[in-house]
């Protein structure tokens, strides 16, 4: 069950710490020019990282999910059988 937790943390790491990262780009640019219009710019800029990161992460995510799975038929084959 743990297991579980364990995979979810790892597919969710990677955009919450871009997620961070931009966040502390952006305060720092904030601090820097006031004027910068986060709403504006920051935004889309985040959201447009944030699946960048999705569809690399899922593209790697893809390949554990396989083995996984060959492990559970694994795992099922030598329940059923053994």
């Amino acid at each position: 069950m743990f297991n579980i937790f364990i995979i979810g943390f790892t597919m969710s790491f990677p955009i919450l710490g871009i997620s961070l990262l931009a966040d502390v780009i952006f305060g720092l640019l904030m601090k820097t020019m006031p004027q910068f219009n986060l709403l504006v710019i920051g935004y889309p800029i985040k959201i447009a990282l944030g699946f960048v990161v999705l569809i690399a992460i899922l593209l790697v995510m893809m390949q554990y999910f396989k083995n996984l799975i060959l492990e559970l038929f694994t795992h099922m084959q030598t329940l059923f059988f053994s």
